[in-house]
């Protein structure tokens, strides 16, 4: 007990069931030796250098190791409590069912370590190297990575349970089948890391950077994104099921055939995103902006968009189908084929937005403004504008199948070989507008004023027209035709 051991050498020797109590390693190699069933309590390896050892089921109690290396040595069914790396170095170490219980890592380095069916409970990892390190089946439960470095490194299957990631850094990292538990990853970065079938249960990241990183068929159930960035990042077939985006941006990002299951994004910002059949389903955005993004092949069921801003974007045969869009802004938006079903849009404002083939379907357009708004091939069935404002817009080849337009305003509005069926206008104005080459079959106009309007009707308008003409003088008045 209390014994020193200065530069002492042990070639190929076995310990069995050997206990070593308040002893000092100064200096010590041990090449190819093995401790089978041995223990070390209160021992301290300081320097020491161990060399193809094996520790079979030994046990560590206290240990502390300081400056210490292991280069190829392997741990079978060890066990680490209470003990403390100090800027050791494992090289190639293989760590099979190896047990790390309120273990210290300070300034220790992992190059190429294998952990195999390793437990990590309580541990910390502070200023920590993970260079090529391979953790298969790993579970890290309340474990602590505080400026810890992983490059290169690959955790398959493995569990990090209530864990804490303070200002990590993971690059060119692999997370195959790995479970996040209530982890938090805050100041973390994710460089080229590549999450594969990855679950993230009640996970937190705060102010988290994942740049070029890759989610595949990864899961976020009620996962919290606070500030975090994803810069170039692609998500494919990802999940996120009632996960909350704060602030969070992501630039240049792609999401294919990513779902938004209930999700929440407060503030976030979408630049140079791409969103590839994917889907928002109940899923709530407010403030969130979307500046040149893409949605390409979308469906949004039952979302709501919440003074959301949509500036340059591009929606290709996107579906919105009983979406809301509550003052939500849209800036040089181009809408080619997309449909909207049930959709509402309530104060929403289009100013410069092309919308090409797109089709709404019972939407309602509340005191919405449209401002230098195109509308080409567009079908329009079963549609509400109720107090709507449409500027300076043009409307080519549209068609307006039963709609409803209650309190709505065209000025300066242009409608270009455009078709009305059975629409209904209730109290509209219509103030400069002009209507070359439209047909309007079955329409009615109630209450509505017509002020410096240009027409060019069709050839079987104009005949209706001038035989109405013929008996003004009967009438006394000339009467509007029923369907102006």
């Amino acid at each position: 007990m209390g014994a020193q051991s200065l530069g002492a050498q042990s070639l190929g020797a076995q310990f069995l069931g050997a206990q070593f109590l308040g002893t000092q390693f100064l200096g010590a190699q041990f090449l190819g030796t093995q401790f089978l069933g041995a223990q070390f309590l209160g021992t301290q390896f300081l320097g020491a250098q161990f060399l193809g050892t094996q520790f079979l089921g030994a046990q560590f109690l206290g240990t502390q190791f300081l400056g210490a290396q292991f280069l190829g040595a392997q741990f079978l069914g060890t066990q680490f409590l209470g003990a403390q790396f100090l800027r050791t170095q494992f090289l190639g170490a293989q760590f099979l069912g190896t047990q790390f219980l309120g273990t210290q890592f300070l300034g220790t380095q992992f190059l190429g370590a294998q952990f195999l069916g390793t437990q990590f409970l309580g541990t910390q990892f502070l200023g920590a190297q993970f260079l090529g390190a391979q953790s298969l089946g790993a579970q890290f439960l309340r474990a602590q990575f505080l400026g810890a470095q992983s490059l290169g490194a690959q955790f398959l299957g493995a569990q990090f349970l209530g864990a804490q990631s303070l200002g990590a850094q993971f690059l060119g990292a692999q997370s195959l089948g790995a479970q996040s538990l209530g982890a938090q990853f805050l100041g973390a970065q994710f460089l080229g890391a590549q999450f594969l079938g990855a679950q993230s249960l009640g996970a937190q990241s705060l102010g988290a950077q994942f740049l070029g990183a890759q989610f595949l068929g990864a899961q976020s159930l009620g996962a919290q994104f606070l500030g975090a960035q994803s810069l170039g990042a692609q998500f494919l077939g990802a999940q996120s099921l009632g996960a909350q985006f704060l602030g969070a941006q992501s630039l240049g990002a792609q999401f294919l055939g990513a779902q938004f299951l209930g999700a929440q994004s407060l503030g976030a910002q979408s630049l140079g995103a791409q969103f590839l059949g994917a889907q928002f389903l109940g899923a709530q955005s407010l403030g969130a902006q979307f500046l040149g993004a893409q949605f390409l092949g979308a469906q949004s069921l039952g979302a709501q968009f919440l003074g959301a801003q949509s500036l340059g974007a591009q929606s290709l045969g996107a579906q919105s189908l009983g979406a809301q869009f509550l003052g939500a802004q849209s800036l040089g938006a181009q809408s080619l084929g997309a449909q909207s079903l049930g959709a509402q849009f309530l104060g929403a404002q289009s100013l410069g937005a092309q919308s090409l083939g797109a089709q709404f379907l019972g939407a309602q357009f509340l005191v919405a403004q449209s401002l230098g708004a195109q509308s080409l091939g567009a079908q329009s069935l079963g549609a509400q504008f109720l107090g709507a404002q449409f500027l300076g817009a043009q409307s080519l080849g549209a068609q307006f199948l039963g709609a409803q337009s209650l309190g709505a305003q065209f000025l300066g509005a242009q409608f270009l070989g455009a078709q009305s069926l059975g629409a209904q206008s209730l109290g509209a104005q219509f103030l400069g507008a002009q209507s070359l080459g439209a047909q309007f079959l079955g329409a009615q106009s109630l209450g509505a004023q017509s002020l410096g309007v240009r027409r060019k009707f069709s050839r079987g308008l104009q005949r209706k027209t001038q035989e109405e003409g013929k008996n003004k003088s009967k009438k006394g008045k000339y009467n509007k035709p029923s369907y102006w």
